[in-house]
């Protein structure tokens, strides 16, 4: 007898996603085994009748065997390659597998393992790998090589071809509306701005709902004629910008023409407006073709937009409650209303009059919009050659946890710049406590091609062409606002009483009745030391009234600048007359060689020693109450260098701040008059006296009429 012929085996495609001989995956039911049949010799054409047809081996079962469902499935499969019958996602076309039909199916690379489809990791869209075969026909007849109704048959895929299509343009349009207008303050702001733009001299903005059922903004401007009415819902139409030369200068606060499509493709839009000889109404409602008709109105505009996100429930699902949404659309008023104090403004939530703002100065605007008393605000007034930074920034004692209470103005846009609010928070360093911010309004006038306004849509962010000089440049006027005049806080005689009010520092020639105490000298202020309360202040007497002084943190600040005035003169370190060796934890040493060149720069002399150990050759000449053991420890805690730089000042800065903190007076500790009186002529003598590093006051002034008015004196 002789060898026996091969039998036809059907392979899949993949062959090494679906070795030979895998045992079937999880979940799938191999069939059960039948009686071994005498098979033929021969093997049969494919597609051929008779007993002996093609094997059609799945992926995963093992090889040899024949799929179940005999001549049945292969009458199917033949019946359907001659064109007898449509394919389930082949109509009336052969299949991919040849005339026979009998092309192999299985889960491709990234199938489950039960058997359920899934994307191959090589197929295209659309390729014979991933289309399903036709069906078979008959009971237990095999359907892409696989058994009809078992559990690994996948189920058959469409061809699908040519799946990129253009959008329609409502379609479109409500997509792009969601870059321009994300909630009702966004309506606020851009009809704002057209306004102001328009030459408004009085501007009235009218919500209701939140500013989702109504926002209505009227103006004074100069208003369209009809054939610009006509234009101004259509998209990018602007009378703003007509050359690319333009977008490098930008003066006006609208420039894209997509504020208005994109408010009418959610909304329904009405404008009503007059250029003071012909009047215009155009309406349209989500992206509708806008309908224009002529009107009777005096110059100038009315803008109302109803139903917002009407068609796009999910975007109001996804928004706020409606009184936070009104809270947000008052505070775009008020920036646009803080850049232009010439102009009045008026705002109505809900048919009730909630802000009422009149044409005023600058600095009266700017401490209406911000709720404090307008001695509170500091000028500040910075000009290098083409920039210039002026504006108010509050007293420290006004400064916030968050930064609601800074307004930044770029040529009298509002924008959010963090470059900006960095600037603005370095040069309130040391002055402002740690963790608050201080209240500002900063404008920033610079030439229109120093300032791309054209970021993002929306217009609030903005990239500076020297973004150096404009950090120095903001860092430095704050800085100088802080030193223009003295920052002593007073403890408020009523509720009238200002906080941030000048105070000058004067004393009488005389002492008390049994003081003792010599006077101080010149050149401080004129104080009359009288002693030390609690072991934690030091008083003196004014004729202001009663100044206490916080003996640990006036010793801070006098500390500090010491240490940062005696590194530039050379005489930072006092050299230990024996080398004091320090013992360091694993975390400590590991950090410690980063931090050995800023440490020297402000006189503390240290070195690896060989493992965990430190060697400390010298301490500041300033921080004589402190062991060179508890300086370096402090300098080395976990966290005081994160996200700072160990090079340049603000590393210097830091060092020194953590040597005089753990150097300076504490409280508890009991003063003699030769300290307290050192220590008040230290203080005088300081650059920023009025703070710790750490933004605490130093000294507070008890007013005579607060003393007065606690004995019932008035």
């Amino acid at each position: 007898m002789g060898p026996r012929a091969a039998p036809h085996v059907v392979r899949h495609p993949l062959p090494r996603a679906h070795g030979a001989g895998r045992a079937p995956g999880r979940g799938v039911q191999p069939q059960r085994p039948r009686a071994r049949r005498r098979r033929a010799r021969g093997v049969p054409a494919p597609g051929g009748g008779g007993s002996l047809g093609p094997v059609l081996r799945h992926p995963r079962g093992p090889a040899g065997r024949r799929t179940p469902g005999g001549d049945a499935a292969r009458r199917g499969a033949a019946g359907r390659a001659a064109g007898r019958g449509p394919g389930r996602g082949y109509p009336g076309a052969p299949g991919p597998g040849g005339a026979d039909g009998l092309a192999p199916r299985g889960p491709l690379r990234g199938g489950s393992r039960a058997g359920l489809p899934g994307p191959g990791l090589h197929d295209a869209p659309g390729s014979p790998e991933q289309a399903a075969p036709p069906p078979a026909e008959g009971p237990g007849a095999v359907e892409g090589g696989l058994p009809q109704g078992g559990a690994h048959a996948p189920p058959a895929r469409e061809l699908t071809v040519g799946r990129i299509r253009v959008l329609e343009s409502w379609l479109a349009d409500r997509i792009a509306a969601g870059e321009v207008v994300e909630r009702p303050a966004s309506v606020v702001k851009e009809l704002v701005e057209n306004a102001l733009d328009a030459g408004a001299r009085r501007v009235t903005v009218e919500f209701a709902g939140g500013g989702f059922e109504l926002v209505r903004v009227a103006d004074d401007g100069e208003g369209m004629d009809p054939e610009d009415a006509r234009l101004c819902l259509r998209r990018f139409a602007t009378s703003k910008i007509a050359s690319p030369d333009d977008l490098r200068r930008v003066t006006t606060l609208g420039f894209r023409g997509e504020a208005l499509p994109s408010i009418a493709a959610v909304s329904h839009v009405e404008v009503l407006t007059s250029d003071g000889r012909q009047a215009t109404r155009v309406r349209a409602e989500g992206g509708s073709e806008p309908v224009a008709e002529p009107a009777a109105a005096p110059r100038g505009t009315v803008v109302t937009v109803r139903h917002l996100f009407y068609n796009t429930p999910a975007r109001r699902r996804f928004l706020r409650s409606l009184a936070r949404e009104a809270a947000l659309c008052l505070d775009a008023v008020e920036r646009h209303a803080l850049a232009r104090p010439d102009v009045a403004f008026r705002v109505v939530r809900d048919g009730r009059e909630v802000l009422v703002l009149p044409a005023e100065g600058a600095r009266e605007r700017t401490a209406r919009v911000l709720g404090v008393d307008p001695d509170a605000l500091l000028p500040v007034d910075v000009t290098a050659q083409r920039f210039r930074v002026w504006g108010f920034v509050g007293t420290p004692e006004l400064a916030r946890r968050s930064r609601s209470g800074q307004y930044v103005f770029a040529n009298r846009r509002p924008v959010a710049s963090a470059l900006v609010s960095r600037a603005v928070d370095q040069g309130a360093r040391t002055l402002v406590f740690t963790g608050h911010h201080p209240v500002c309004a900063l404008f920033l006038e610079l030439p229109p091609d120093a300032l791309d306004p054209n970021v993002h849509p929306r217009k609030l962010e903005v990239r500076f062409a020297d973004e150096s000089r404009v950090f120095s440049l903001v860092e430095r006027a704050v800085r100088e606002a802080y030193r223009s005049r003295p920052l002593v806080r007073a403890v408020p005689v009523g509720p009238t009483a200002s906080a941030g009010a000048p105070l000058r520092l004067e004393v009488r020639e005389t002492a008390p009745a049994g003081l003792t105490e010599p006077r101080l000298r010149a050149p401080l202020p004129p104080l009359r030391l009288l002693g030390q309360l609690l072991r934690t202040y030091v008083l003196a007497d004014s004729p202001e009234g009663l100044v206490v002084v916080d003996q640990h943190a006036a010793h801070e600040r006098v500390l500090y600048e010491r240490l940062v005035r005696d590194r530039t003169r050379g005489q930072a370190a006092q050299l230990l007359a024996v080398p004091a060796s320090v013992e360091l934890s694993a975390a400590e040493a590991a950090v410690l060689p980063e931090l050995v060149a800023v440490l020297r720069q402000v006189g503390l002399d240290v070195e690896p020693f060989g493992g965990n150990t430190a060697l400390v050759r010298s301490v500041p000449s300033a921080a004589g109450r402190a062991s060179p053991e508890a300086l370096l420890r402090a300098c080395l805690q976990e966290g005081i260098w994160d996200g700072v730089s160990t090079a340049g000042r603000e590393a210097l800065e830091r060092a020194a701040s953590v040597v005089a903190c753990h150097s300076a007076i504490r409280s508890g500790d009991p003063l003699s008059v030769e300290e307290m009186r050192a220590l008040l002529e230290a203080l005088e003598a300081s650059e920023d006296p009025y703070t710790c590093f750490h933004g605490r006051p130093t000294l507070v002034v008890v007013p005579a009429e607060r003393l007065e008015a606690w004995f019932l004196r008035r």
